[in-house]
């Protein structure tokens, strides 16, 4: 069955759920609104859970969420979170934590049921045994963490797994996109200088070559005019590395070999490094410094002052407000990859990706999952992602073709990400130690960024610490996690265009 076969016989399938959940909800209850069947199925255990007792009325489920993303929890004026409420008689209680990773607070807070992690923490947490295993919960109520091209999930398995046990629900999408000024590169003025200059013509960049030249020829173009606007922090850096080497072999430049011995301090390495280091001279000032995150890059590049940029769709989101400068200016384009052989790897990357996890030292595990589930909904998640002063990201197909989300990211955005999904890579090593793994590289890339370690150096100081690493945390147990999470790599290629 082809992909539209597989549309049209969902699309029916869907039609007829819906108008059999619609009559049978209008003589339940015709003043209550209308969700997914996900989220009813979620909304009548809640409920059956308070008749049998097994909840106390009126219980609060509490949150522990970052101010980025808790308007996405609340809805525009609250609606989500009253609807919830109402429909369940259970309260939600938040509190907020920095834009950090939440390994540190978990630690900390005790008295939580959900929050938000990054893919790449799934493992420090899982292991360390602050986040509980929720399968016994989705086998209990057989949800199903689909990729349907209707309204399924986008990479669910990376998104929900590790060590295939389901250890987290979708809330956030946050795979990575390059924007870059159309403006600009439809200039006719530009148009001939580029191909004076290059002997080419000023197209599209497929290759982190051809962007490299691309950054080069538009920096400084007028006074105040960055190329890049890359972060480069030192807790960020890893992202904009990640894509940048597992695209320097056919099917994927993997971190290590089956023995878990690093492959970063190799030519592939290398040139990563010096990819990601190119950019620096032509960035803003101070990229370099701590916690100059997004919040220090996307303006510039909002502001008119940047020539491209690469962040999640959540960037679509900002530089389309009317307030941007750049509204109507901006393109947005694939990640740029590599040539191997007669083949194109191109390889975008899940960074963020807030999902949600429960505290294995909740009293309302079964509680909050039901929420999770009822908030990851099809229906009620596409409200979630619509609220334009929230931070997640499309998560789900539907959130892709449903138009009121056109005018937020632009259809173009949300097309091109469509475009990437078969060829994302999950997003860290996957690995118990992790956040040991990624400090290493981040302070690596640093100093090679400082002129202190050639790209050479920082490689082969970072293998060296992952080897100290893996040995902490036991070759063995660390083999096994590594071919378990290669597993989640995409295979896809492309021949390499004669243009290019």
């Amino acid at each position: 069955m082809n992909l539209q076969e597989r549309r049209i016989s969902y699309c029916l399938k869907l039609m007829v759920c819906s108008l059999i959940l619609m009559v049978a909800h209008l003589f339940i209850n015709p003043t209550e609104s209308l969700a997914g069947e996900q989220a009813e199925r979620a909304i009548a255990a809640v409920k059956k859970l308070v008749e049998t007792g097994e909840i106390e009325k009126g219980a609060t489920i509490k949150l522990l969420v970052k101010q980025g993303n808790i308007n996405n929890f609340w809805g525009n004026n609250f609606e989500m979170k009253f609807e919830w409420e109402e429909r369940t008689g259970i309260l939600i209680d938040a509190t907020i934590m920095p834009q950090r990773p939440v390994l540190e607070y978990i630690k900390e807070n005790k008295d939580i049921d959900i929050t938000v992690a990054r893919q790449c923490e799934y493992p420090d947490l899982y292991v360390g045994n602050y986040i509980a295993d929720l399968t016994p919960f989705v086998n209990k109520y057989k949800f199903v963490f689909d990729d349907n091209p209707v309204n399924g999930y986008i990479l669910p398995k990376m998104q929900t797994e590790f060590d295939s046990k389901v250890v987290a629900i979708p809330a956030d999408g946050d795979i990575t996109v390059l924007y870059l000024r159309k403006d600009l590169m439809d200039d006719p003025v530009h148009k001939e200088a580029f191909k004076k200059k290059y002997n080419r013509d000023l197209t599209m960049p497929e290759t982190w070559g051809q962007y490299q030249d691309l950054i080069e020829f538009f920096h400084n173009y007028r006074d105040g005019f960055y190329g890049s606007c890359e972060q480069r922090d030192p807790l960020t850096g890893w992202m904009f590395w990640m894509p940048r080497y597992t695209c320097q072999a056919n099917p994927s430049q993997y971190l290590f070999d089956e023995n878990m011995h690093p492959l970063i301090d190799s030519p592939a390495g290398v040139a990563a490094t010096e990819s990601y280091l190119a950019t620096i001279p032509f960035s803003p000032p101070d990229v370099l410094k701590e916690d100059n995150d997004y919040n220090y890059t996307m303006p510039f590049f909002k502001n008119g002052d940047g020539f491209s940029s690469i962040i999640t769709l959540a960037g679509a989101k900002v530089y389309n407000l009317e307030s941007s400068a750049i509204k109507g200016k901006f393109t947005c384009v694939p990640i740029p990859g590599a040539k191997v052989g007669d083949r194109l790897i191109k390889r975008p990357s899940f960074i963020y990706g807030n999902n949600l996890v429960i505290a294995n030292t909740s009293e309302h595990k079964e509680l909050a999952f039901l929420f999770a589930m009822w908030l990851s909904d099809p229906d009620i998640s596409i409200r979630s992602i619509l609220v334009t002063s929230g931070i997640a990201d499309p998560y789900r197909m539907n959130h892709i073709t449903d138009e009121r989300a056109w005018s937020i990211y632009t259809k173009q955005v949300l097309d091109n990400l469509a475009r990437q999904i078969t060829i994302t890579i999950p997003a860290g090593t996957g690995l118990p130690g992790d956040t040991e793994y990624i400090q290493a590289l981040n302070k690596n890339l640093l100093l090679s960024g400082k002129g202190e370690l050639t790209p050479q150096e920082a490689m082969e100081q970072t293998a060296q610490e992952w080897e100290a690493i893996t040995e902490k945390h036991g070759r063995q147990k660390q083999i096994r996690y590594w071919r378990s999470f290669i597993k989640k790599f995409p295979r896809e290629s492309f021949p390499v265009s004669p243009d290019h």
